[in-house]
């Protein structure tokens, strides 16, 4: 359970941009009420993919 996205429309709509969006584009939602479990998420995300490209 979490926070749904305020652009649910028809089925096709809300299961591409809650399940589908990561491999269509390699972006995603990050929906998270509290600003600093938030903030570590995104965080996580951008050390991720600054490894994958061999990044510190």
């Amino acid at each position: 359970m979490g926070v749904m996205l305020p652009v649910l429309g028809s089925t096709l709509v809300t299961q591409v941009l809650t399940d589908k969006v990561k491999g269509l584009t390699g972006g995603y939602f990050i929906v998270e009420l509290d600003p600093e479990t938030a903030a570590d998420k995104l965080l996580a995300a951008i050390d991720k993919r600054r490894a994958g490209l061999g990044l510190k």
